[in-house]
């Protein structure tokens, strides 16, 4: 008798567990871009793109950390922008791609994860500090002390 209870109740936390919690442990993918550089690296464009094959038509979402400063900012912003772009390239649907700043990732780093269900944002983020667009990004850090 204690063994068909046990049996009655895994079943019913497997069933709650499949159809309340799919949603809150959506997987997600981490990278790092190097340091002062905008540009996706061929590691993370790898894992991007196995991440992306396991899809199922959901909206992605693409987080850049940043630090307080402005070039920390701009910085994010480029490598959000970097991102889109090469799922775009990868004919991942731009209207599918909501983006965010996201303050617990590193400052050098990113993420994507799966929109849950009904999450909406953004596709697309003007840039924080536009006049730093028509410098390269390694000077960013220098400009902005100037700017100051």
């Amino acid at each position: 008798m204690a063994y068909l209870k046990f049996c009655v109740l895994g079943m019913l936390m497997l069933f709650v567990h499949n159809a309340f919690a799919q949603d809150s442990l959506l997987p997600s993918y981490q990278f790092q871009f190097k340091n002062k550089s905008i540009k996706v690296t061929e590691e993370a464009k790898a894992g991007i793109d196995s991440f992306v094959v396991k899809g199922n038509n959901r909206k992605l979402v693409i987080l850049a950390g940043h630090d307080r400063s402005y070039a920390g900012h701009q910085f994010a912003w480029s490598r959000i922008e970097e991102t889109r772009n090469y799922l775009i390239t990868r004919h991942f649907p731009g209207k599918n791609i909501i983006v965010s700043y996201d303050d617990k990732l590193k400052s050098n780093s990113a993420a994507l994860r799966w929109a849950e269900k009904g999450e909406d944002g953004p596709n697309l983020l003007p840039p924080p500090h536009p006049v730093l667009l028509q410098f390269p990004p390694r000077k960013w850090h220098r400009k902005c002390e100037q700017i100051r």
